[in-house]
């Protein structure tokens, strides 16, 4: 029976001495926090040397940080953080960040996390603050706050901190704010004491409410505590539903600057947000001749445009066309800039020496789209012209026209040597029946003679013509093709009589045979 007590009691020492190391274990570690340092954030009054934080990012906020500690690092709750231009060495921290409302988050090791807030900052805005150590407070409280629903958010003196576990704290007046969606916040001020350590809070819950945004322009993105969650519409309009509270809402448009606010969701107002983005983009107009030249612009091809729109920053813009020299640019665009160049591409030119037999022959010249470009009579040297194809064609009565394709390089004096030859004649003789009707010939698609009924020439150049006999009463048209190659071709011209004609006809003669039938059928009528 002794033995059996000094067991218990033995295994209850044991549990005394189980339970003296686990609190002394938690009083440990609950007291880590208390050996790291706190920092000391303060907002101070802007420098009047301040560094250009914007070269690169123009449509980008700023915060310049002052503070004696070198291994500083900095995070955003909403990655709001796009650019860090920091020199610890120096005691200055340069960050660049998004143009809506976040929570810059400071750490360093040895000190315990610090966060301030940056609401609503313009672009191009700085924010200028200051970080020092905080000297300790000993006398920390440790408190207990028993929040529902288990994944609200708790901010003490606009410091987000952790629920449902134990924080230190210093005593005091503090600041509570709950927020979660679909919830009302809630907002109270509360003494912080050791008799007053253990808070309860149960959030409301709210029902989804209309939220209807407007922008200009239209087919802006709707970005929603940094998520997308729509595109304005035709109208400039777009809508969805929300929880009551307060949201960061950035909206984007292809270029144009973005813009970001606070806005806050109420139960019962209209909840109609508007946004006029104001313009980010330059534009280049150009009056390019030729009028078909390439236009590139960053490799990028936009011939045929005249006004071009492009965001700020540089670009190479090149103009080329066959036979021409090239011209190249580098142009930089600012915001709301208009930039206009007239650029006419100097033509590659080449020479061309003629000579002609039959020596007073005329002479035209023309270009690849069969534009007569020059004319003139027997020899000449003619001077920058610009490389190409061309046609010369060479003609004088009594010989045959001289035709030749040529084509000019840069810098190439072309010589060319025509020699007409004399054309041979005939005779052509055109019978017809019908002494009024109208003939005409044609060569090459010009009309060279007319005439009424038959017809006969003399001295016609050999070669192909057309003869026609247009339509006239009682009569078909008539043509057919030629080739004069002899000394006399007799064409017989047999006309066909017309459809009218024959229609005509046809009406007469069934008149005819009712009137013979109708006196037929009265004769037998009276016999009878």
């Amino acid at each position: 029976m002794k033995k059996l007590k000094w067991i218990k009691m033995r295994g209850y020492l044991f549990f005394l001495i189980l339970l003296n190391v686990a609190f002394l274990f938690a009083s440990i570690c609950q007291a880590q926090p208390e050996d790291l340092n706190r920092f000391k954030i303060t907002p101070i009054t802007p420098h009047s040397d301040g560094i250009p934080v914007f070269r690169d990012h123009p449509d980008k906020a700023g915060i310049i940080i002052e503070s004696p500690i070198t291994n500083l690092a900095f995070s955003s709750n909403m990655d709001g953080i796009v650019d860090q231009r920091s020199e610890p060495a120096r005691g200055r921290y340069v960050l660049i960040i998004e143009p809506f409302t976040q929570i810059i988050v400071v750490d360093a090791p040895g000190y315990i996390q610090g966060r301030f807030r940056v609401g609503s900052p313009n672009a191009r805005d700085i924010h200028y603050y200051e970080i020092h150590a905080e000297e300790r407070e000993p006398n920390l409280i440790s408190v207990f706050f028993d929040i529902e629903p288990r994944d609200a958010k708790l901010f003490v003196d606009d410091q987000q901190v952790e629920i449902n576990q134990t924080i230190q704290l210093p005593p005091g007046s503090s600041e509570i704010r709950l927020e979660r969606e679909g919830y009302k916040t809630f907002q109270t001020v509360t003494m912080i004491t050791s008799k007053n350590i253990m808070f309860n809070y149960e959030l409301d819950e709210v029902d989804i409410v209309p939220v209807h945004f407007v922008t200009k322009p239209a087919g802006a993105s709707v970005f929603i505590d940094n998520l997308e969650r729509g595109q304005t519409d035709g109208s400039g309009v777009f809508g969805l539903f929300l929880y009551p509270g307060e949201y960061v809402v950035s909206i984007q448009a292809s270029g144009y600057m973005s813009q970001s606010e606070d806005i806050i969701v109420s139960e019962n107002d209209d909840n109609r947000f508007e946004f006029t983005l104001n313009s980010n983009i330059g534009e280049l107009a150009l009056k390019v001749t030729p009028s078909d030249a390439q236009i590139l612009i960053n490799r990028e091809d936009y011939s045929g445009e005249t006004n071009i729109k492009l965001i700020p920053g540089r670009y190479r813009l090149d103009i080329k066309k066959d036979g021409h020299a090239p011209y190249s640019e580098q142009i930089e665009i600012a915001i709301d800039d208009l930039i206009s160049r007239n650029i006419e591409l100097v033509p590659y030119t080449g020479n061309l020496q003629f000579e002609v037999s039959p020596g007073n022959a005329n002479v035209t010249l023309h270009d690849s789209k069969g534009n007569i470009v020059r004319e003139w009579q027997g020899l000449e040297y003619i001077r920058d012209i610009p490389v190409g194809n061309y046609r010369i064609r060479a003609y004088y009565n009594g010989h045959n026209d001289w035709i030749h394709e040529i084509q000019l390089s840069k810098d190439q004096t072309k010589k060319v040597d025509a020699k007409l030859e004399k054309v041979f004649y005939g005779s052509l003789q055109i019978n017809t029946y019908d002494l009024l009707s109208n003939g005409a010939l044609f060569r090459d698609g010009v009309e060279i003679k007319s005439w009424k009924g038959s017809a006969y020439f003399e001295e016609l150049p050999l070669g192909q013509y057309k003869i026609i006999y247009p339509a006239i009463e009682n009569y078909s048209s008539w043509e057919k093709e030629i080739i004069l190659d002899s000394s006399l071709i007799t064409i017989d011209v047999k006309r066909k009589k017309s459809r009218e004609y024959k229609e005509r006809r046809l009406q007469k003669f069934l008149g005819y045979v009712i009137i013979f039938a109708g006196s037929v059928l009265i004769t037998v009528d009276n016999t009878i």
